[in-house]
């Protein structure tokens, strides 16, 4: 006996597509915004904000076999539900930790190490967080269905909202900070 029920609809392809164009959406407009945000609204040193950025690109690679392995040692049926479920409303507050800085900081001077240290270590939490959630969204693919043809037609739906949702942020981004 299978452990799938049958396979996929087209509407639960098309609404897990969807949720993966939200979340490259998400990831895009953070990342393509934080930059200008760190230097032009924190104030911090673009040399600082690339080193940064080069950092957080190196813990990358660390921080997703991690986020795996993580998974893979979960015990029962469901595995990336459960973390989804936990790991949303944390992500969440660290995302809007990243903006709040200016607002949280604002009596600390500008150049001063505090920002940074702010900067690096809610961006670093939110990094783990994203990782985590991201390779557990992943995983669902795999458990689709049975069949090799439905997990790729669920991969390739993803894949399809993904790009459209990773291209707005291009567009949106430089529209929103030239108005």
């Amino acid at each position: 006996m299978s452990k799938y029920s049958s396979a996929p609809s087209g509407r639960e392809l098309s609404l897990y597509g969807l949720a993966g164009g939200g979340q490259v959406f998400g990831y895009s407009l953070i990342v393509g915004y934080l930059s200008y945000y760190s230097i032009n609204v924190l104030l911090i040193d673009p040399k600082t904000v690339g080193l940064l950025l080069l950092v957080q690109g190196l813990w990358d690679v660390v921080n997703n076999p991690l986020a795996g392995l993580l998974l893979d040692r979960r015990r029962g049926k469901e595995k990336a539900p459960p973390v989804l479920r936990k790991c949303t409303l944390p992500l969440s507050v660290c995302t809007a930790l990243l903006f709040s800085g200016a607002y949280l900081l604002r009596g600390i001077s500008a150049g001063t190490d505090a920002k940074v240290w702010y900067l690096a270590v809610v961006w670093f939490l939110w990094e783990i967080l994203y990782t985590i959630t991201d390779v557990a969204f992943w995983s669902l693919s795999a458990t689709v269905s049975g069949a090799q043809a439905d997990r790729l037609a669920a991969q390739k739906r993803v894949a399809f909202f993904q790009t459209i949702g990773g291209s707005f942020p291009a567009l949106l981004v430089p529209l929103g900070l030239d108005g």
